[in-house]
């Protein structure tokens, strides 16, 4: 009954191109992230071989203009202690 009263809103695209710009800035960011990440087996977390690919992935990965943001659910599950039933103990 809805489609023959209601008629398609979408608006029509020409044409779908892959942003190859950007496909390869995040692939390059994100293989930057990866060798921070393999560096860290055989280097401590704050020598220049660790935090320097991952500074430079996260910063070519990170879509420009983008900023984080928390929403009022992501806040308000950080409030809430968590539940003791459901964690194990450190040992």
């Amino acid at each position: 009954m809805v489609p023959r009263v209601l008629s398609e809103s979408r608006m029509a695209r020409q044409v779908r191109r892959i942003d190859v710009p950007g496909a390869v800035t995040a692939t390059g960011g994100l293989v930057a992230i990866v060798d921070g990440l393999l560096q860290a087996a055989s280097h401590p977390w704050g020598s220049w071989p660790v935090l320097l690919p991952l500074a430079g992935g996260v910063a070519r990965a990170w879509p420009p203009g983008c900023r984080p943001r928390c929403s009022r659910s992501a806040q308000r599950a950080a409030q809430i202690p968590p539940s003791t039933g459901m964690t194990a103990p450190v040992t």
